[in-house]
Formats: structure tokens, C-alpha cells, sequence
């Protein structure tokens, strides 16, 4: 996973488009694909995490408020259960690498 290349490198491994490896984790650890896209969501500078996250719609009077905190309840929310989420996948995977290599 740390290297690769899908422009056939003779002598290297095929690259792995990192959604594979999220959808395949995601049938043993189910829920990391939802974690995965939630923190993608504001990790990358999109709507949902760069505007989404900073304004607030008045639809009636056709006004956007931008600032901090309009949606903090939310994306906290949101972002605690990802993050505890990603935590625990990790745990999960260095205590089966510790089964597996008990001397490491």
C-alpha cells in the first residue's frame, strides 16, 4: 500500500486505490467505510467540509452567514464518533500484529 504504480513498473507492485482497501475493511471492521468518507468530508476542502462546516443558509432572506461554530454540535458529533472509530481500527490491527509477531 505504501507504494505502487498503475503505470507498470517492471520490477514494483500494482498500485491500490486506497477505497478498495477502505471497502475491504469496512467487511471485517463494519461502519470504517462510513468513518472513512466522514472524515474524507472534512479532511479535503469541499462544501461539507470547508463551507458546510463555516456557514449557515438563511433561505428566506437569500443570505449566507459565514463564521465559526454554526454547525459545531454537528460536525463534533460527527467527527468524535470518526476519529474513536479510527482509533479502534487501529487498536484492532496492532493487536493482531502483535499475535502475529509476539517478539516485535
Amino acid at each position: 500500500m505504501f507504494a505502487g504504480s498503475k503505470n507498470g513498473w517492471a520490477d514494483g507492485p500494482e498500485a491500490i486505490n486506497v477505497l478498495t482497501f477502505v471497502k475491504r475493511l469496512d467487511k471485517q471492521m463494519p461502519g470504517f467505510e462510513a468513518a472513512y468518507h466522514s472524515l474524507s468530508e472534512c479532511a479535503h476542502p469541499n462544501w461539507r467540509g470547508v463551507s458546510g462546516l463555516y456557514s449557515k443558509i438563511d433561505r428566506e432572506n437569500f443570505v449566507v452567514h459565514y463564521g465559526r461554530s454554526l454547525r459545531a454540535e454537528l460536525a463534533g458529533n460527527e467527527m468524535a464518533n470518526a476519529l474513536v472509530g479510527g482509533l479502534l481500527t487501529f487498536q484492532a490491527g496492532l493487536t493482531r500484529s502483535r499475535m502475529r509477531c509476539p517478539h516485535f
